[in-house]
């Protein structure tokens, strides 16, 4: 004669079963180190291909207010890539110090408002700039010669220098956003409601 499961037992039966649902969700349709292509992605991962080989060209377009003209270039390649997320990348506006010519950053400060993201690949010194007395604006995009790999668009009030390094940092991390999660499956479990050490009922 056999006993019914306890209480007990059909909830950790029941909590193991929803726990292979989501590794195999998350693992079943790519493996670790190959996962499928997603567009907000592709910045980072040619990024890390091209940052592997050497520094990597950068165009700087315009210039925020508070930054001498001579300086703007060297604080912009600086700052966006100490702000990309898991990289160690080098950038330069040198082509004769960059690994190759494409792909290429390209920021522009204070585009007007009209201006699309995808001219600062395909005509980035023809751009209309229209900068505003308390604000500066940011167009960054990488691109691959005039095609869009990924492009982002970022404003902020701007009182020091300061700020337009922090307004760097946020469009490097939009632009080439961390894919560790993507990559490896990292925190793709949902909250069960439910902490280690005996609590699922066992």
């Amino acid at each position: 004669m056999s006993l019914a499961p306890s209480p007990h037992r059909q909830r950790a039966r029941a909590t193991a079963s929803l726990l292979t649902g989501w590794l195999l969700l998350a693992t079943g349709c790519s493996s670790p180190g190959n996962p499928p292509e997603r567009p907000e992605f592709a910045a980072r991962r040619a990024l890390a291909v091209q940052a592997e080989a050497g520094p990597v060209l950068a165009e700087v377009v315009g210039q925020p207010a508070l930054i001498d003209a001579n300086e703007v270039a060297a604080l912009t390649t600086r700052e966006i890539a100490r702000a990309v997320p898991a990289m160690n990348v080098t950038f330069t506006t040198d082509p004769a110090n960059a690994v190759a010519i494409e792909p290429h950053l390209v920021v522009v400060y204070d585009p007007a408002p009209a201006v699309p993201g995808e001219a600062a690949c395909s005509a980035p010194g023809g751009l209309s700039l229209g900068p505003a007395p308390d604000r500066t604006t940011v167009l960054a995009a990488f691109c691959d010669g005039t095609e869009v790999i990924g492009v982002v668009r970022e404003q902020a009030e701007v009182q020091r220098q300061r700020d337009v390094e922090r307004l760097l940092w946020r469009v490097a991390q939009r632009l080439f956003p961390d894919d560790i999660g993507e990559t490896y499956g990292i925190n793709v479990l949902p909250d069960l409601g439910a902490g280690l050490g005996g609590s699922f009922g066992f």
